[in-house]
C-alpha cells in the first residue's frame, strides 16, 4: 500500500521528478524547477560568469532544536569567480517550515548567504516571502529569468 517515491512527491507537492544530464553528470531531480535551475546554472558555468555549481551537497543541522525543523539540504551550492560561496533554495511555493529554515540558518550560521529562487509569484506566498526576505540574501523569480535564456538554456 503507500505510494512509490516520485508518485508521492507528484500527489504531495505538484512536482515532476526529472532526470537529465547537466554539464556531463547525471542528476535527479525532485522538480522540473530544480532542472532548469541547474541547466541555467551550468550556462553560467559554461560562460564564466560563475566557477562551479554542486546539486544537494551542502546540509545544515540545528542540533539544538527540539521542535520543527532540524536540518536543511540545500539545493545549489554556486562557487562564484572570487571564490565566494552562495547557496540557492528552488520553491515552487512556500510551507511555513521554508521561512523556519531561513530563520535557523541566519540565526545558526549568520554568514552564509541563501537566495530564493521561485517558481512564480503567487499571492498566497506574499506573506512567507515578506517573512523570508528577512532572512535570505535575495529573492528570484525564476521565470523572469528563463524568459531571457529561452532558447539559449535547453529548459524543459
Amino acid at each position: 500500500m503507500g505510494f512509490e517515491t516520485n508518485n508521492r512527491l507528484i500527489i504531495d507537492h505538484h512536482n515532476v521528478p526529472t532526470e537529465d544530464t547537466i554539464g556531463g553528470k547525471h542528476y535527479k531531480f525532485r522538480s522540473k524547477l530544480e532542472r532548469n535551475w541547474a541547466a541555467y546554472l551550468e550556462f553560467l558555468k559554461q560562460s564564466g560568469e560563475i566557477y562551479d555549481w554542486r546539486f544537494e551537497q551542502t546540509r545544515f543541522i540545528f542540533a539544538d532544536e527540539t521542535r520543527g525543523a532540524k536540518e536543511f539540504l540545500v539545493d545549489f551550492d554556486i562557487l562564484n569567480n572570487d571564490w565566494t560561496l552562495e547557496y540557492h533554495e528552488t520553491k515552487g511555493w512556500l510551507q511555513g517550515k521554508d521561512v523556519t529554515k531561513f530563520k535557523r540558518v541566519a540565526r545558526y550560521q549568520p554568514q552564509v548567504k541563501i537566495t530564493l529562487v521561485m517558481s512564480g509569484k503567487q499571492k498566497k506566498d506574499a506573506n512567507r516571502i515578506r517573512q523570508i526576505s528577512k532572512y535570505a540574501e535575495r529573492v528570484i523569480y525564476a521565470p523572469d529569468i528563463f524568459r531571457q535564456v529561452r532558447g539559449i538554456v535547453n529548459l524543459i
